[in-house]
């Protein structure tokens, strides 16, 4: 659902959205993984905790990048 709504707004706000979701989806792969005995635990929290940051990152820059006005207007 991500990828269709960045196709149809083309936006960079909803590509971060969608790299974001993609990362999601990476995550619970990495999970699976684990509880099959493919993946092995420390290379899961290794995965996982950056796949966390990833996801807030991109998020918090997304909203950063995107928000209304700035604080250099609150400044003046």
């Amino acid at each position: 659902m991500s990828l269709a709504a960045y196709r149809r707004r083309g936006t960079t706000q909803y590509l971060f959205v969608s790299v974001a979701v993609g990362a999601l989806f990476t995550r619970s792969i990495v999970g699976g993984g684990t509880v099959l005995g493919y993946v092995p635990m420390t290379v899961h929290h290794f995965l996982e905790h950056s796949l966390d940051f990833l996801i807030a990152a991109i998020i918090l820059y997304a909203v950063y990048v995107h928000a209304p006005g700035s604080f250099t207007d609150a400044e003046s």
